[in-house]
C-alpha cells in the first residue's frame, strides 16, 4: 500500500503481485484518488478505514 497526497487530494496506490520494489519497473498500480482530502496511511489504518 502507498498513500501519497498532493495539491489537497491522496492517492492510494496497490501492489497488485507483492512485487513491486523488488523487480526493476514493477511499479504501484493506483486505486482511488481522494479528491479534496489530505490524509495518511497512519491516519486512515487509525481510524479503520484500512484494515490490515
Amino acid at each position: 500500500l502507498n498513500v501519497t497526497t498532493s495539491g489537497g487530494n491522496t492517492t492510494i496506490q496497490i501492489d497488485r503481485d507483492g512485487l513491486s520494489g523488488l523487480i526493476p519497473g514493477n511499479n504501484f498500480t493506483t486505486l482511488l484518488v481522494l479528491q479534496g482530502v489530505t490524509t495518511t496511511e497512519t491516519e486512515l489504518l487509525n481510524n479503520g478505514q484500512i484494515l490490515y
